[in-house]
C-alpha cells in the first residue's frame, strides 16, 4: 500500500449545533481530523457522518450517526425521542433514537453493517446537554460521548489494521484535570495562603469587591507580590465591575479571570459586560443558576474562553468517580483543609490560568501521521509541556529513535518534546 496521511474525515453538517459539538468533541479526543464535503481514501482512514451531513459515497469505513442513517440506510427508522445508556459507567441520556440494520455492537444501540458502525442516536445534537442526577446537573454529555466516540474510532482502526494517534487531554496522560479556586471575602484571612509557593500554579484566589475595599495597604502588597494567581469574584451585581476588574488586574500586572457564582440579572447583559472587559477567562453559572451544575462547555463568546462553572465544596462528593474519563472538573474550595485535600489527589491540579494556558498550547500543537503499512511516522510541533500521545494499534510498534514508549501491543504512550520532532516506528 502507498503512504496514507492518517486523518479522520468529518462530513460537514448543515446543523450548526452538530458542527459546534463535533468540533469540540474531536478536539477533546485529540485525533488529527478535518471537516470535508467528500471523503478522500488517500488522505482519510475513517469517516464520521454526523447528523445533517451532506450526501457523499461511503468509500472508507465510516461511523454514521443518528438521523443521517436514513439517508444511507433506508431501512433505518426513528423509534423514540429519548432513552438512557450506560457509557463508561455513567448513566447518560440519548436522543432521537433510531433502529438500523446490522449486528449489534457490544450490546449498545449501535450496529456493525457493511464495514461501518451505525450509531442509532444523535451523538452530536445532544452532546452539549447536561447529565442530571435528581435536580442537580453533573456535567455535559460531551465528556461521556467523547469516550464512546473514541471507542468506536479505535474499533474501526483496529479492525482495519490502521493505527489511531491522538493527543491526550491532560499533561503526562493524566485522566482528569481539576482547576482549583477559592472564593475570598477577607484578604486578611488568607494572607498565609497567598505566600505559599506550593500553591503557585495550583489555585486561583477569587476576590470580591468587599475584600478589595477592606484590604489594607499591606494586604494589597501581598496580593501584588503573591505567587498564587488572583481573579475577580462577582456575586452581588455588575455595578462597579469595571473598577473592581481594573484594580485587581493592575495589582497583578495584566489581565485576570472572572468568576460569577450567582445569577446577575439578564444573561445577555452579563455576557456583554464581561466580554467588554476582555478578561483572561470567565467561569460562569449556567443560565438556570443551579449551583451544583458544571454548566455547558460552550463559550459565551469566541474570546474569552469559558471554564465550566465550578463545583462548590459541599457538592464535591461527586469527585469520587471523576477519573473514569478525561474530563475537566473545576472545584471551588472554602477551607484550607479541603483545598489541601484536593491538591493531594492523583489528578492534574492547576489554577484556572494554567488550565487555559495549557489547553491553548495543546490545541496549537500539531500532529501529522503517515503510515505505509510497514512504517508509522509521527511528526509533531508541540507547544505544550508534558504532552503525551496515545497510539492504538492492532500491530506491534517498535520505535526507531531513542524515545521512551510505555504500554504494550494495542496501546502505546509516547511523550513528545516541546518544539518540532519526528518519531518513526517499524510495524510488524
Amino acid at each position: 500500500m502507498g503512504v496514507l496521511s492518517l486523518k479522520v474525515a468529518v462530513i460537514s453538517s448543515e446543523d450548526s449545533d452538530a458542527r459546534a459539538s463535533y468540533r469540540m468533541l474531536l478536539d477533546i479526543i485529540g485525533v488529527p481530523w478535518e471537516e470535508v464535503r467528500e471523503i478522500d481514501p488517500t488522505e482519510h482512514m475513517i469517516a464520521i457522518v454526523p447528523e445533517g451531513a451532506g450526501p457523499t459515497p461511503l468509500v472508507i469505513p465510516s461511523i454514521v450517526i443518528g438521523s443521517s442513517l436514513q439517508r444511507y440506510f433506508p431501512s433505518s427508522k426513528r423509534v423514540m425521542e429519548r432513552s438512557d445508556l450506560s457509557i463508561a459507567g455513567v448513566k447518560a441520556p440519548i436522543y432521537n433514537v433510531h433502529s438500523a440494520p446490522g449486528e449489534k455492537f457490544e450490546g449498545l444501540p449501535i450496529s456493525f453493517h457493511e464495514g461501518n458502525l451505525l450509531v442509532w442516536f444523535d451523538l452530536f445534537r445532544g452532546a452539549l446537554k447536561p447529565i442530571k442526577e435528581g435536580s442537580a446537573e453533573l456535567m455535559p454529555l460531551i465528556y461521556v460521548y467523547s469516550r464512546l466516540l473514541l471507542k468506536l474510532m479505535s474499533y474501526l482502526c483496529m479492525r482495519e489494521g490502521l493505527p489511531l494517534v491522538r493527543k491526550m487531554r491532560w499533561p503526562s496522560g493524566m485522566k482528569c484535570c481539576i482547576p482549583l479556586g477559592m472564593e475570598v471575602r477577607d484578604v486578611g484571612s488568607i494572607k498565609h495562603l497567598l505566600e505559599k509557593r506550593q500553591l503557585a500554579g495550583r489555585v486561583t484566589m477569587f476576590l470580591d469587591r468587599e475584600a478589595c475595599e477592606r484590604a489594607s495597604s499591606r494586604d494589597l502588597e501581598r496580593i501584588s507580590a503573591s505567587p498564587v494567581n488572583i481573579g475577580v469574584l462577582l456575586e452581588k451585581g455588575l455595578e462597579g465591575v469595571e473598577r473592581l476588574y481594573d484594580r485587581i488586574s493592575y495589582l497583578r500586572g495584566g489581565r485576570v479571570g472572572i468568576r460569577v457564582n450567582r445569577a446577575l440579572g439578564s444573561f445577555h447583559r452579563m455576557r456583554e459586560s464581561l466580554l467588554s472587559l476582555k478578561p483572561l477567562y470567565t467561569s460562569i453559572l449556567t443560565i438556570n443558576g443551579n449551583m451544583s451544575s458544571m454548566g455547558s462547555p460552550g463559550p459565551i463568546g469566541e474570546h474569552p474562553k469559558e471554564i465550566p462553572v465550578a463545583l462548590k465544596e459541599e457538592n464535591a462528593s461527586y469527585l469520587i468517580n471523576m477519573c473514569s474519563m478525561e474530563r475537566c472538573v473545576p472545584v471551588i474550595a472554602r477551607s484550607r483543609d479541603f483545598l489541601m485535600s484536593i491538591i493531594s489527589l492523583d489528578c492534574w491540579i492547576s489554577d484556572f490560568e494554567g488550565l487555559i494556558s495549557w489547553s491553548e498550547a495543546r490545541d496549537l500543537s500539531s500532529v501529522e501521521v503517515r503510515y505505509s503499512g510497514r512504517e508509522l511516522e509521527v511528526e509533531s510541533n508541540s507547544r505544550a509541556g508534558n504532552l503525551m500521545l496515545e497510539i492504538v494499534s492492532s500491530r506491534e510498534l517498535f520505535p526507531r529513535e531513542k524515545v521512551k514508549v510505555d504500554g504494550e501491543k494495542g496501546r502505546y504512550l509516547v511523550k513528545i518534546p516541546i518544539g518540532r520532532s519526528r518519531i518513526s516506528f517499524s510495524v510488524t
